[in-house]
């Protein structure tokens, strides 16, 4: 499972300055979202200022839904208990954040790329039947 220490670690590794606001480094984080309505026990809140709406003002509405720790641009008046990790720009840090929050599952990826004038779709679906076998065994 991933800590809310593992996501400040990544975002630093990533080149982004970071404060961490009442630190629970051993805190984990169970996914992270943008959306609000999506937020689930253990969530990251990613606060994204928009031109009409701006996450930040969900804050306290995320808590009670049961995020447990916050990305944001600016502090906010929540609970103690809630880590927040503030940056200059969440849209920018977002994708490294939920890279971290879901274990950095791209790095478990195998990517196949086929190329060339002709063939490339039954190139693809071979290769693709080829592994689909290998995992059944």
């Amino acid at each position: 499972m991933t800590t809310a220490h593992d996501v400040a670690s990544q975002l630093r590794a990533a080149g982004f300055e970071i404060q961490v606001h009442n630190d629970e480094s051993m805190l984990q984080v169970a996914g992270a979202t943008h959306d609000s309505r999506q937020v689930r026990p253990g969530s990251l809140f990613c606060c994204i200022p928009g031109s009409k709406t701006d996450g930040h003002s969900f804050a306290q509405q995320v808590v009670d839904a049961g995020a447990v720790a916050l990305l944001v641009e600016r502090r906010v008046h929540t609970s103690p208990s809630v880590v927040q990790l503030q940056i200059s720009d969440v849209r920018q840090a977002l994708g490294y954040a939920a890279a971290a929050a879901y274990g950095n599952p791209a790095e478990s990826l195998v990517l196949v790329g086929v190329t060339g004038t002709n063939g490339k779709t039954s190139t693809a679906h071979m290769l693709t039947e080829c592994g689909l076998r290998l995992l059944e065994h």
